[in-house]
């Protein structure tokens, strides 16, 4: 029995020690696993996400997730020489070339990796924990660039500037996201460089989320500052509360030594920050002579030899004409498109190669390091933001708008763009043309010239782009970007942005007022987010209540006096703004800040004077000339204010607020008809813009167009159903059309809103007047005047109404009151003689009865005066209605 028990123990412990090894085998199978998979996607990530990443070129086509390549079978566990995304390592397949496409085949040991994490499974490299990252703080992001800018020499300190990603990281961005970031920031510093060789943005912290750069190597320190450009235009620029960032400011000698990469990529591709840093003039005629491209006389004498011409019928952004001409230039290729708005008569191309007549075009140009630059311009060459969509589009865009820098990226991701000409065979088959053919077909080159000079253009840009990092062809990684920065933000995004960890962030919303009314509460809920526009607008004021500002700054001074100002400390705010322009007098925000304060004030001329000294250190400012033609409408200078309108909507022509306030202008110079012209411009751009229904309703009205002024009235009240204005606008409509009870019930309806205004009661007794509702009448006239005892019509339409009740002795009393504060009105003679001649009182009611005829005929009021003269005429035979013509 003994013997029986022990070896029934040997055998337990043998089966346990048996299960230990088995697992401890387990655990090594997985380590072994989970080490080849991450192994393969290092080699993912070297070679191929770049392409074929989250945000790559080519995600579109294939994007390297593991759940992506088992579902769509690209990748067929345990079975490498059957999965097609190991076969295209190899070589060609019947599906497509040898990957890495364009680049050197992966190497043997690389190839070998792949196929045994095939072999065994394909693990999943994401199921494998990542490590947890360390919170970067905004003082060790400091130091870090300290670091790196003091081991530079002192005079090259000066030219260092750093873009940084610390806030993504923070924020908890993929890596595939952060590497997007690097790559496109590269390529677009490098785009808007004028050096000569392609030099990538240089990472100096281990995670590689900051990056320095020297202006001298883009040429950013010659003609213009363009730092200072940057910095202009940065809303993000915190005046740091830290020693670290005065000594850096020092050593680097200017206000931002750093500036957000995400903003910058979203900002720098578009104008105005592009054409800025890239220092595109006003016309392309001046730009061909920075280039040294002289179009005329290439035309003339060298077709073939300096200039060549193609065209063709469509382009991937017109559906009209488009004509291409190569120039040689300083740097490579000067391109330049002729685009046309239809294609009839001399924009027939076909019949007209030589002296066709074009609507706009396309620039693009080699930047001496290879890649290329972009211009938009009119017919007659002055540059453009954006190109006019009945000229060219991009129709498989949500936006279909072509903005210069980002639209031309996004086109151009090989560089030029091949195409077949049309024309050159048709001027060859001409037999007797109405132009000049052996010109044209000097000037239309060949197919195999033109496909050679193509080729060798996008040779050129190839090597730039992937010097830069970038990857040739494909989408463009920086229209992602700029989207995702456009994007909302979340609470751990708006927290990293300030230098916070998400949980700190929230602490500070719950606890501060100033966080709370910014609107950041909504980053405590869940899926909360906040709007980038909104977010941007609000981000000083977000710092200052942080405390994160330098009290010593300008930036504190202008902070606190924004924030007395939301609290209508309106002198207080002047006297911080003024502390503010004292420490760095050439602060163009200060100045627009300060010149705001003002208005409120009722401070005009000041507050003009504050924008004009804003715009004299930065120009076209849209919220500055808005806000100095608001303030020149109030001074009544509207030909002035109508001017700033108008350059606000050169700068940006969907400016729906520009086109209401010329309408608001417009409407006080009488102009209805063109003020009811600019509203409506203002809701097609924005459709349920309320005050421009509200506004274009009154223009209507004031031009007697009553059914038209009720049917905007109705717009605005779909949109703010309690308005009080606009139901007292449509009752006024309705009373222009005799419909008294229903303008009543608008007056009504607008004073149960809010009672007590004078107005809608005293023009409610108007209409219960004209509805015989006398005392009805006379009770709203006496409660206008218990709000506004001086209210002179009051007085008089109260005697007025009296007179209907034969109430005569109360009239004269009325009009003697109305005459004490409006002596020269003439109505108030004329009821006052009426009510006298009733009482008998005949030579008193003649000489009232002769001032109101003087005084009508001065005032040229026709219809009261023919009313005194009929009455003086037929009082004598007591046949005559003193109401008869009056109102």
């Amino acid at each position: 029995m003994r013997c029986e028990e022990e070896n029934m123990n040997r055998r337990l412990k043998t089966f346990t020690i048996i299960c230990f090894l088995a697992s401890i085998f387990s655990h090594q199978v997985a380590d072994a696993q989970q080490n080849l998979a991450q192994q393969a996607f290092t080699i993912f990530e070297q070679h191929c996400l770049d392409c074929h990443g989250e945000f790559g070129s080519y995600s579109d086509v294939l994007t390297i997730k593991h759940a992506n390549l088992i579902e769509n079978k690209s990748v067929l566990p345990r079975q490498p020489d059957a999965s097609e995304f190991y076969l295209r390592l190899l070589g060609d397949t019947d599906n497509g070339s040898q990957m890495p496409l364009g680049q050197d085949p992966l190497d043997a040991e690389s190839i070998a990796t792949i196929r045994r994490w095939i072999e065994v499974g394909a693990p999943d490299w994401e199921a494998i924990p990542k490590p947890k990252r360390n919170f970067i703080t905004t003082e060790a992001m400091l130091k870090a660039i300290h670091t790196h800018v003091t081991s530079l020499s002192d005079f090259d300190r000066s030219f260092a500037r750093y873009f940084t990603l610390t806030h993504l990281y923070n924020a908890g961005a993929t890596d595939a996201n952060l590497r997007a970031y690097r790559i496109a920031l590269s390529k677009l510093i490098n785009s808007l460089s004028w050096g000569a060789e392609v030099i990538k943005p240089k990472p100096i912290d281990q995670e590689e989320t900051i990056f320095y750069i020297d202006l001298r190597n883009y040429e950013w320190d010659i003609k213009t500052d363009k730092w200072y450009k940057i910095e202009q235009a940065y809303p993000y620029g915190v005046q740091l509360k830290s020693a670290t960032y005065t000594t850096l400011c020092e050593e680097t000698d200017c206000e931002l030594p750093f500036i957000r990469a995400d903003w910058f990529i979203a900002t720098a591709s578009l104008p105005p920050l592009y054409h800025d840093i890239l220092d595109l003039p006003k016309t392309d005629r001046e730009l061909e002579a920075q280039l040294e491209v002289n179009i005329a006389e290439n035309l003339k004498n060298a077709p073939g030899v300096r200039v060549w011409r193609a065209g063709f019928s469509e382009s991937g952004v017109s559906v009209n004409n488009r004509i291409v001409e190569r120039h040689k230039s300083r740097y490579g290729a000067y391109w330049k498109s002729y685009d046309f708005a239809g294609n009839v008569g001399k924009q027939n191309i076909f019949t007209h190669p030589l002296d066709f007549t074009h609507d706009g075009g396309e620039i693009i140009f080699n930047l001496p390091n290879g890649l290329q630059a972009y211009y938009l311009s009119t017919a007659t060459g002055e540059r453009l933001d954006e190109a006019p969509i009945n000229i060219v589009s991009d129709a498989g865009a949500r936006d279909p708008v072509v903005r210069n820098g980002l639209s031309c990226m996004g086109c151009h991701t090989e560089g030029m763009k091949t195409f077949a000409d049309g024309i050159r065979t048709v001027i060859e088959q001409n037999l007797n043309p109405p132009y000049d053919k052996a010109q044209a077909l000097r000037l239309y080159a060949e197919k195999l010239t033109m496909d050679t000079l193509v080729r060798e253009d996008i040779a050129r840009y190839r090597q730039a782009i992937e010097t830069a990092g970038g990857v040739f062809g494909g989408s463009e990684p920086i229209q992602q970007l700029v989207k995702q920065f456009e994007g909302s933000l979340d609470a751990a995004h708006a927290a990293a942005e300030v230098g916070l960890e998400t949980d700190d962030f929230l602490k500070k919303i719950r606890e501060n007022s100033i966080l709370q009314n910014a609107g950041l509460l909504v980053l405590g809920v869940e899926n909360g987010s906040v709007k980038r526009d909104a977010w941007e607008a609000e981000f000083e004021k977000v710092v200052f209540a942080l405390n994160l500002l330098n009290p010593d700054s300008a930036q504190f001074y202008r902070s606190r006096g924004r924030s007395k100002y939301d609290n209508g400390q309106y002198e207080a705010a002047i006297s911080d703004l003024n502390e503010a322009l004292r420490i760095k007098p050439d602060d163009f925000k200060t100045y627009l800040n300060r010149g705001f304060v003002k208005s409120e004030l009722k401070q005009y001329e000041s507050a003009i004077s504050d924008y004009d000294a804003a715009l004299r250190i930065k120009p076209d400012v849209v919220d500055i000339l808005f806000n100095r033609g608001v303030a020149k409408y109030e001074l009544r200078r509207y030909e002035s204010a109508i001017s700033d309108f108008e350059s606000v909507l050169r700068i940006e022509p969907d400016a729906a607020d520009a086109y209401y306030h010329l309408g608001v202008v417009k409407t006080a110079q009488d102009q209805y008809e063109a003020a009811i012209s600019d509203y409506s411009v203002a809701l097609r751009i924005n459709p349920d813009f309320f005050d421009a229904y509200n506004n274009r309703g009154a223009a209507k009205y004031l031009l007697g167009q009553y059914e038209a002024a009720i049917s905007d009235c109705n717009e605005a009240l779909r949109i703010k159903p309690d308005s009080v204005g606009v139901y007292y606008n449509r009752g006024l409509a309705k009373a222009g059309l005799e419909r008294y009870e229903s303008a009543i019930s608008d007056y009504d309806a607008a004073l149960r809103i809010k009672p007590d205004v004078v107005d809608i009661l005293f023009n409610r007794g108007v209409a219960k007047y004209e509805l015989g509702k006398y005392e009805s009448a006379i009770f709203d006239y006496d409660e206008a005047l218990r709000i506004k005892p001086d209210l002179a019509d009051a007085y008089v339409n109260r005697g007025y109404t009296k007179l209907a009740l034969g109430q005569y002795t109360d009239v004269i009393s009325d009009c003697d009151a109305a005459l004490r504060i409006k002596p020269g009105d003439a109505t108030a003679y004329y009821n006052r003689g009426v009510a006298k001649h009733e009482l008998g009182r005949t030579w008193d009611a003649k000489s009232d009865l002769q001032t109101a005829l003087k005084l009508a005929s001065e005032a040229k009021n026709h219809r009261l005066k023919t009313a005194i003269e009929k009455f003086m005429q037929e009082s004598q035979t007591k046949k005559f209605d003193p109401f008869e013509g009056i109102e």
